[in-house]
């Protein structure tokens, strides 16, 4: 019988043959300048419990990898019970309110505003209407002078920790000044909001552009009332903030009767009725 013709080579050789795929680069992204002086954001109740026990957990087993000691961290607050974790959830939602009133106060270096165009992120205009606080954070607000006048050696986090066991130890009565606080912000929120048209600069280019020629919206009576004592409030205090005089002319608008609102009010219907004959004109012409 004829033999087999042995066939060249190997397997093991015909697969070291094989073509290299080509090592495709990955493309760095440019990272954004931040401004070192925005608000940190605010830490999770996990967070705060990592930073207590990392330490522990180190010294307890020296040997871990930082990746053993985080599974290590996240395997104990899993078996946390919810009591036990209340304190860091405390200290949690007292940062959060830190945050968000640091962020609500805050006004970015224009250096730093940079449009990025690859998330889509719009630029924020600075003059922007601060969002409302809430009842907690008015009482924060207050208290936190007082009680590191009390006590001058005491930490962030055993300060948010105080001031959350005495909000959650206010009666409804007690909070109802905050709370009333917080109701009039959050007009004077919503009405400096509905007013608000951003620059062009600004503007979310995601959304609906706003014809420039389009008819203003009718002005409230709250909204003409600011207007009419705003500058007599800063006079009166001309330390206050503008966020403060907001609640002031608020406060001041709830007590006024109905004969002092009566000249607003009439003011407010005239410019409805001026709104909605400019949008019937508005609309006729836009079908043209």
């Amino acid at each position: 019988m004829p033999r087999k013709k042995a066939t060249k080579g190997r397997k093991g050789k015909a697969k070291s043959k094989a073509k290299a795929k080509p090592v495709v680069e990955k493309k760095r992204r440019n990272r954004r300048n931040k401004d070192p002086n925005r608000p940190k954001r605010a830490m999770s109740a996990f967070m705060f419990f990592s930073n207590a026990n990392r330490e522990i957990v180190k010294a307890q087993s020296p040997n871990l990898s930082f990746t053993e000691i985080a599974r290590e961290i996240g395997s104990r607050w899993k078996n946390l019970r919810s009591s036990d974790k209340a304190p860091y959830q405390t200290l949690a939602d007292q940062d959060r309110a830190r945050y968000e009133e640091e962020k609500r106060m805050y006004t970015p270096d224009p250096k730093y505003l940079v449009q990025d165009t690859k998330n889509g992120k719009p630029k924020k205009d600075p003059n922007a209407p601060k969002r409302a606080m809430s009842g907690f954070m008015f009482f924060s607000n207050h208290m936190r002078p007082k009680l590191k006048q009390r006590h001058p050696d005491i930490t962030f986090l055993e300060l948010g920790t105080e001031i959350g066991k005495l909000w959650r130890g206010l009666s409804a009565t007690k909070r109802k000044p905050y709370m009333q606080l917080a109701a009039e912000d959050k007009a004077r929120y919503q009405e400096e909001k509905a007013n608000y048209v951003a620059p062009p600069q600004y503007a979310n280019k995601k959304g609906k552009k706003k014809d420039p020629n389009a008819p203003k919206r009718g002005m409230s009576a709250y909204l003409y009332y600011c207007q009419a004592y705003r500058k007599t409030v800063q006079k009166k205090h001309p330390k206050k903030k503008m966020t403060e005089l907001a609640v002031i002319l608020a406060a001041n608008w709830k007590k006024a009767s109905k004969s002092q609102r009566k000249k607003f009010q009439d003011m407010a219907e005239k410019d409805k009725q001026r709104y909605f004959k400019e949008k019937i004109a508005y609309d006729k012409k836009k079908r043209r």
